[in-house]
């Protein structure tokens, strides 16, 4: 498992092919979970691996900054919380090549399984590990030239654990 600051940076610059800065911050409140965007991993086994929770800001701009759309178009897709489609998709690009950060030698593989913008509900084995994470790293990253935003990555205990 490699869901460290630097290891996010190193992905998400050689995604943008320019330095994305990325530092450790506060926790999320707990309800900011159904107002962003939130990336649940398997393991090969069915169960949840790990999660990747993204605030609507940073789901804007690296979704519109992957493919180079205007900033202003970023800009108020953050403002207003309403994300165009093709922003969401290219975002869940962003989330499906960050299950690097959760595969290693020593830990079970993961997938990328389902993203959900704003979820309503939070299915019972998603909530269960982000009240008890076996790892849980807090991050703002700034996206050049775009703006700010928050991610946290959460890695579920062994499977089978309560």
């Amino acid at each position: 498992m490699i869901m460290t600051p630097s290891a996010v940076s190193a992905m998400m610059t050689s995604l943008f092919g320019k330095k994305v800065a990325v530092k450790k911050t506060t926790p999320m409140d707990p309800a900011e979970v159904g107002k962003s965007m939130l990336a649940t991993y398997l393991r090969d086994d069915g169960s949840v691996g790990a999660l990747c929770i993204a605030d609507v800001p940073l789901v804007a701009y690296a979704g519109a900054g992957l493919t180079m759309l205007p900033v202003g178009y970023a800009k108020e897709m953050a403002k207003t919380g309403e994300l165009a489609e093709n922003v969401q998709d290219n975002f869940g690009e962003i989330l499906n090549i960050a299950s690097r950060l959760f595969n290693s030698p020593r830990t079970p593989h993961v997938t990328l399984s389902e993203v959900k913008l704003k979820p309503v509900l939070v299915p019972p084995e998603v909530g269960a590990v982000i009240s008890k994470p076996a790892h849980r790293v807090d991050l703002e990253l700034s996206i050049p030239g775009y703006g700010d935003g928050r991610m946290t990555l959460i890695a579920a205990g062994p499977a089978g654990a309560k």
